[in-house]
């Protein structure tokens, strides 16, 4: 299992010195994925989503480790951030495991409560 807490603190740190250090995500990469040997947990695309976790998730810090790195990957994906928080906040609220929340990202569970005219 991975430390989220861990990935939101390389987020931290890119977001730190994104400004003073160039392709800061490309050298993080390769200096993690050499450092602890897993290329593909430190990919480009996951120290990306590393990055978006700190930038979109610090008032939910005691929460981080409630939800996967996989769900937080996908949550990643989705462009609309009231969308993501929506998702973010059922994946609490149900304790969903990562193939169930995958099916209600899936199915556009968000979409649908939309469409309801209430």
């Amino acid at each position: 299992m991975h430390s989220i807490e861990l990935f939101w603190n390389i987020g931290k740190q890119i977001y730190l010195y994104q400004h003073k250090t160039e392709n800061i995500c490309e050298k993080l990469s390769h200096y993690y994925s050499y450092a602890y040997g897993n290329s593909h947990l430190f990919s480009l695309t996951n120290i990306h989503y590393m990055r978006l976790l700190f930038l979109d998730y610090p008032v939910f810090y005691h929460d981080l480790e409630k939800v996967s790195w996989k769900q937080y990957c996908l949550l990643f994906q989705i462009i609309n951030k009231k969308e993501r928080y929506f998702y973010y906040r059922l994946c609490l609220w149900f304790r969903c495991n990562d193939s169930e929340f995958t099916w209600m990202i899936h199915n556009h569970y968000y979409q649908r409560l939309l469409s309801f005219d209430i």
